[in-house]
């Protein structure tokens, strides 16, 4: 018989505060730390000069601890874990910029900020932009 299907994401039962079916966690915010070496690490350091950042939440997903082993033991790796070590983001090795998040990295463009993750993602759309062109050049040299 084969082995159970466990689901990769997982929805806790709903938080019940005050009214019926208000979510607890709507408009949440909560300290995400970035692993060190990492993409969104990086970006950060960039933009804040910090590994650490308080980012905002609507709901409170979050990654299946009975499949975490399985899915970030190849090239998917752990990126951010926020303060109950909870996976908060994933990076796939090998890709110029593979980046999943379960909060909302883009949050600051609401205040007229650049989001740390955008202004990550550009860098590397332009870096490898480059990278091609230098391949085009030096192949026709």
């Amino acid at each position: 018989m084969p082995a159970p299907i466990r689901p990769a994401l997982m929805r806790p039962a709903p938080i019940r505060v005050g009214l019926v079916g208000e979510c607890a966690l709507v408009e949440a915010r909560g300290a995400v730390r970035f692993r060190p070496g990492r993409r969104l690490a990086r970006a950060y350091e960039a933009a804040c000069g910090a590994a650490e950042a308080v980012e905002g939440y609507r709901c409170r997903y979050a990654l299946n601890p009975a499949v975490r082993a399985v899915l970030t033991g190849g090239p998917l790796r752990v990126a951010a874990e926020d303060a109950a070590r909870d996976v908060r983001a994933v990076e796939l090795d090998g890709h110029p910029f593979f980046v999943a998040t379960l909060f909302q990295p883009e949050r600051p463009a609401l205040r007229g900020e650049t989001p740390p993750i955008v202004a990550a993602f550009v860098r590397a759309a332009a870096e490898a932009r480059a990278a091609r062109g230098a391949g085009v050049a030096a192949s026709i040299a």
